[in-house]
């Protein structure tokens, strides 16, 4: 067996465990193994809710119905090799040399018997047995055994239903094949879907045979001729004969063909047939029916000649009316006969029919007296009697002239019911298409918008890819700087290392650590906007005093503070409540907005500020004597990558340490926002809560994190 995809085997279980039906799931199987696994012929038999003792055929692959209808395994008889494969739970290959099973397939080619069992300490709760030609199965049949096993245990085990159902079935299909004559289900086509066995011989049995190959063809195209000849417009019963071919000596057979429609699941139509041999009857029937054939010539020769003049006026569908000059109508057409002379007894159409007469009499009197009675063409208003409904006409009448007081008016009747719904349904079509032409305008301008709205896009788009390119060149210049140092003073140390004095290494290693936490801190930028962007930075939640992270800060960056000429104030308010909140995050949000000031500080001084907000949390700002940020960077000195236009000219950096802040105050459930003045300086607050939620921020880092400008600001 070829090796099976994972994504086959996917489908397969998806398809299972949608499956609410054990036939349906067996026979999707089989056709799974055949269309994956190359199989030819497969059985699948399965036992019946609460039946320890059978397994009965469900479905089969190459094998047809009726032979899968009929088998039963009898785990009662322990010399059935089928019945012991199934009590011993291992599967079997049975081949040359070991006692062949008796099963449906064809031959005796090597098969092999897997038990089915939903795990190893159930026992088997059917058999699959698979033709193949290897000296056992392989991984991927016994894998296919095992969760088809489990899916029949989940549809007929709990269902506790009547076990006598499948003992029944197997019984009725022991019935119908015991029968001579073919007895066979179709679909509407005629295309066999189960039939006993002499219908199988006849129609669908499989041989080596040309010539038997050709009488199964012939046979199931007068079949499927003489079902839709009978069936065509019936919903009853009925019966026709049918000649077929012997396929043993290719003698004609004439059956007597009896259908009855039924429906099958989905409401699908079909039909169940039965052939009753009637061969010896077919010349006495062929002789009454020339007989008859004779008789009905004679007959029709007769209707035509008594009838040639009615069948050429009722081959006419507008009514035709011969009337007197009186308004006595002579003669109608059936059409015309409706009208003014309707069968029905009721007399609410009487009265309508005779209302009819009296209109169309003023209107034959006026041909009569018209100036020129040669042809008159008028519209008249009718009513059907039966119905009740207003018919229109145009009635067409011309005075046929004869003999004194023998003038005739013959009229023609032509119904303007269509003539007047395709008037109305023009009028409804040119309304319509003004609609449509009112919409296709409204779809036009909000197509417009949408490509403006576009185009917007395509702006934005065109930012963040210049924002991304800016980051690479800065961020490659970053990295090489410190990289290149700490090779260098690296590669010093190791040339000549007896040469340099113990200060001389000391200070190298200094550069060398110096540059490395440099570098290690701008790989960890870009590592956490990307932790943060794609939701994975954990909150790891503990109380603190705010007075003791902030001396924390302080101490962690002493060396670039005293690198610094401008000075660093502390304020915190006394007595603040301690905070429950992540307190490496809250440290980083501190260090990244005091390290940004310090970087575009060059006089003044640099303000730390903590103070309470009452109930609503506590208050952190830096504020700063720097550049200061103009008023249209202020939207965008937050997003990743980004800098001020000032600031690219200033210093170095990733663009990341603001973008960090905003979305770490986000996800401690707090909003940052800078105060800002050009020239004198800026302010960036962070407001977090006393305490974090304890299922974490409300909303995910990016949305929380409202980092809008209060009027004047922006990043440093």
């Amino acid at each position: 067996m070829p090796s099976i995809e994972p994504g086959a085997r996917t489908a397969l279980v998806e398809f299972l465990l949608r499956s609410d039906d054990v036939s349906e799931s067996a026979h999707e199987g089989l056709q799974w193994l055949r269309d994956h696994a190359g199989t030819r012929q497969a059985l699948c038999a399965a036992a019946a809710a609460g039946d320890t003792r059978h397994f009965w055929g469900v479905a089969g692959l190459g094998i047809s119905p009726a032979r899968t209808g009929a088998f039963v395994v009898d785990l009662r008889n322990r010399r059935d090799p089928l019945a012991a494969v199934a009590h011993d739970g291992r599967p079997a290959t049975f081949g040359p040399g070991t006692a062949y099973p008796d099963t449906p397939l064809d031959g005796h080619a090597p098969c092999h018997v897997i038990p089915m069992r939903p795990d190893r300490r159930s026992p088997a709760i059917g058999l699959l047995i698979v033709q193949g030609m290897h000296p056992r199965p392989d991984r991927d049949l016994l894998w296919f055994a095992g969760v088809l096993g489990a899916t029949l245990k989940r549809l007929r085990l709990p269902q506790g239903g009547d076990r006598s159902l499948d003992r029944e079935r197997q019984l009725l299909f022991s019935i119908v094949n015991a029968v001579s004559d073919p007895i066979l289900l179709t679909d509407a086509q005629g295309h066999l879907i189960i039939g006993n066995t002499r219908a199988e011989q006849l129609l669908a049995a499989a041989s080596e045979s040309e010539g038997h190959r050709h009488a199964i063809e012939l046979n199931n195209l007068y079949f499927s001729s003489a079902l839709a000849s009978t069936t065509l417009g019936r919903s009853e019963t009925g019966a026709r004969e049918v000649v077929l071919v012997d396929p043993e000596d290719g003698s004609d057979l004439l059956f007597e063909l009896i259908t009855t429609p039924v429906e099958v699941d989905g409401g699908q139509s079909a039909f169940v047939s039965v052939l009753r041999n009637v061969t010896d009857l077919g010349r006495a029937a062929l002789e009454l029916e020339e007989n008859y054939r004779r008789i009905r010539n004679a007959e029709a020769e007769a209707r035509s000649e008594r009838h040639r003049i009615e069948l050429v006026i009722d081959s006419v569908i507008d009514p035709i009316v011969v009337s007197q000059p009186n308004g006595d109508i002579l003669m109608t057409n059936k059409p015309a006969e409706v009208l003014f002379t309707p069968a029905d007894t009721d007399a609410q159409a009487q009265r309508r029919a005779r209302a009819n007469v009296a209109q169309f009499s003023s209107f034959t009197a006026g041909v009569l007296m018209s100036d020129n009675p040669v042809r008159i063409r008028t519209r008249l208003t009718l009513t059907d009697p039966e119905s009740g409904r207003a018919v229109p006409v145009e009635a067409i009448a011309a005075a046929v002239p004869g003999e004194p007081e023998q003038v005739a008016v013959v009229t023609v009747l032509h119904d303007l019911t269509e003539a007047l719904e395709r008037e109305r349904l023009f009028a409804e079509l040119k309304a319509a298409s003004e609609q449509l032409e009112a919409r296709v305008q409204q779809a036009t301008a909000e197509l417009a918008q949408q490509n403006e709205l576009l185009r917007t896009q395509a702006r934005e788009l065109q930012h963040a890819s210049a924002a991304k390119s800016q980051f690479l060149a800065s961020i490659s210049h970053e990295f090489r700087t410190p990289l290149n140092a700490i090779l260098g003073y690296t590669w010093l140390l190791l040339q000549e290392p007896s040469d340099l004095t113990a200060g001389d290494a000391r200070r190298m290693m200094r550069k060398v650590d110096s540059n490395s936490r440099h570098l290690a801190a701008l790989i960890n930028d870009v590592l956490d906007i990307t932790r943060i962007e794609a939701n994975q930075m954990p909150v790891q939640v503990s109380t603190f005093a705010l007075r003791d992270l902030v001396a924390e800060v302080l101490e962690e960056l002493e060396a670039v503070l005293a690198r610094s000429l401008v000075p660093v104030a502390v304020e915190c308010a006394p007595r603040l409540p301690p905070l429950t909140t992540d307190r490496q995050k809250l440290k980083q949000i501190v260090i990244n907005l005091l390290t940004n000031a310090v970087k575009f500080t060059r006089e003044g001084e640099i303000r730390i500020e903590a103070t309470s907000a009452g109930d609503d949390g506590c208050r952190i700002a830096v504020r700063d004597t720097g550049l200061g940020i103009p008023d249209d960077e202020l939207q965008r000195i937050f997003e990743a990558f980004e800098q001020g236009h000032g600031s690219r000219r200033l210093a170095t950096g990733t663009g990341l340490g603001l973008a960090i802040a905003r979305r770490l105050t986000g996800l401690l459930g707090g909003r940052i926002r800078v105060e800002s003045v050009v020239g004198e300086g800026s302010t960036f607050v962070v407001e977090l809560p006393w305490e974090v939620p304890g299922d974490g921020p409300a909303e995910p880092a990016a949305a929380r994190a409202d980092a809008e400008p209060e009027k004047t600001g922006a990043t440093s």
